[in-house]
């Protein structure tokens, strides 16, 4: 695994997460709060499969109703390319 930082998952302005160029993840703080534990389980990584599966259940689709509702709720959680 390529240690050097290829995005981050920051939770408002603190980094929770490194994203790896294989789309890897490692979390330095998986309980970071009660959500982001929801996410993680406690686990200090995720492979790029649970990468993936994460970002898919946030991809919005102009067919879907509550995309109000979702994007307030994703709002504190966000991917930022630093």
């Amino acid at each position: 695994m390529d240690t050097k930082a290829y995005r981050y998952l920051k939770w408002a302005d603190d980094v929770v997460g490194i994203v790896h160029r294989d789309l890897s993840v490692s979390f330095e703080q998986p309980d970071y709060n009660p959500t982001l534990s929801l996410y993680t389980h406690g686990s200090t990584s995720w492979s790029a499969n649970d990468f993936l599966d994460f970002l898919s259940e946030r991809i919005m689709s102009p067919e879907r109703r509550d995309i109000e509702k979702a994007s307030v709720q994703m709002r504190p959680f966000r991917v930022r390319c630093v």
